[in-house]
């Protein structure tokens, strides 16, 4: 079985690689932005049963995560599951050298580039085993309509409300529901997992919260909160489970199908963002 995971170096990204480690006969790609992280992570994962392959690609970049693409094609005739699994927050705007707005680039563009520019890929693995599986994350903070006519927040000024993450799920929510649709007569099955609360990410330390919640997250995150590993279970729930097989085009939060916010199930939405994300890509 051939598996991608983006964001496998710390945090959830590094339990569920060590989850997926341990499936006998899996090759497993891992791509990240730290070379030396990744082969640390390749020489503590690799066994006589696995394959580990390592990519190094920045995935704020489209440039630097389309060459990688190109790699991964080269090693790979097919791909079983792609977990997007990277991302990141911002408390302020940051441009990227391509002129995207980083939180953007990172949490959504870059992800919508792989599932794209790699779905041939994922065809393939689900034509000769009869089924494949995308899954992105996304997050409960994803409550934000995109803002159509500026995406880089150019003109809208960064709040404690952190619209740039919420608008960046919203996309990546969006994004699976819209690609589950397009996909579903080829048995490839694609959802969205919101992966809890989990201050040792480092994630959150970058989402700047307005009161009184940012007081209601430091007393009740001990209740809240999840550990790495308990979070990457859902990953492999979703994707290996004989209880979940048949589902897609879905928003998953801990092993359960839950309702996303309502205006990311509007089809013409999801339309709208995958034109808008398909000329972006289109010179890449």
């Amino acid at each position: 079985m051939n598996i991608l995971l983006t964001g496998a170096t710390n945090g959830v990204g590094k339990a569920l690689a060590g989850l997926l480690s341990k499936r006998n006969g899996i090759t497993l790609g891992i791509i990240g932005r730290n070379p030396d992280k990744l082969q640390e992570l390749k020489e503590e994962l690799q066994t006589s049963n696995n394959k580990i392959l390592t990519y190094t690609a920045d995935l704020s970049l489209l440039k630097s995560t389309q060459e990688a693409i190109d790699k991964i094609k080269k090693d790979f005739n097919s791909i079983d599951i792609i977990f997007n699994n990277a991302g990141a927050a911002f408390g302020k705007r940051i441009m990227t050298t391509e002129g995207y707005e980083s939180t953007l680039a990172t949490n959504y563009l870059t992800m919508f580039l792989l599932n794209t520019r790699l779905l041939p890929l994922v065809k393939e693995a689900a034509r000769i085993n009869g089924r494949a599986s995308i899954v992105n994350t996304t997050s409960v903070m994803n409550k934000c309509i995109p803002f159509w006519d500026d995406i880089n927040m150019t003109n809208i000024p960064f709040t404690k409300k952190n619209e740039a993450y919420q608008q960046s799920k919203n996309m990546v929510t969006m994004h699976t529901f819209d690609l589950a649709r397009q996909v579903a007569n080829d048995n490839i099955y694609v959802n969205c997992i919101h992966p809890g609360w989990i201050p040792t990410s480092g994630l959150m330390s970058g989402i700047p919260l307005p009161f009184p919640i940012n007081i209601m997250v430091k007393i009740l995150s001990p209740f809240l909160s999840i550990t790495p590993e308990k979070s990457a279970e859902s990953f492999v729930w979703i994707a290996f489970d004989d209880s979940s097989k048949e589902i897609s085009g879905k928003y998953i939060s801990e092993k359960k199908v839950e309702k996303s916010w309502e205006p990311t199930y509007d089809e013409n939405n999801q339309g709208r963002l995958r034109k808008l994300s398909e000329q972006i890509i289109s010179n890449i």
